[in-house]
């Protein structure tokens, strides 16, 4: 007998192994895309603490509020971009929106003397232009 082709076995066997390779593969590559995307969020906040921190210390006398414990800040995120020290088309990765869209602010605490960061991408924490606290 002479054979052409694959037989309907042979053909289910192929499709039922490659599902099988399927139902592992894809969790798997969900979780990578999961991290990835996360990872590329925390490097875009890095980066704006980075340049808030640079900020900062450039203009240390205009926030002698941060050297005490406890003092808190709202640095908005323009003060940066046209300070230079953000691009206004970084493009924050979970919104897909560029800083200058969102005009967001960063919240500057000083907790035991290590100043903590926050980033607040619509500035709904922020009344004014900065505000402070103190003990």
């Amino acid at each position: 007998m002479n054979k052409r082709g694959f037989t309907l076995i042979e053909l289910l066997a192929v499709l039922s192994v490659m599902a099988i390779i399927l139902l592992v593969a894809v969790p798997s590559i969900n979780n990578q895309l999961k991290k990835l995307k996360q990872n590329s969020y925390d490097q875009f906040k890095d980066d704006i603490f980075l340049a808030t921190e640079s900020y900062i210390s450039s203009a240390a006398d205009d926030y002698v509020v941060l050297k005490k414990n406890g003092g808190q800040m709202c640095i908005k995120i323009q003060y940066l971009i046209e300070g230079g020290w953000l691009k206004s088309n970084l493009v924050d990765p979970q919104l897909n929106k560029t800083l200058a869209e969102l005009q967001g602010s960063v919240i500057v605490r000083n907790s035991n003397n290590t100043l903590g960061y926050i980033y607040d991408p619509k500035s709904e924490s922020c009344r004014n232009d900065y505000t402070s606290e103190g003990s």
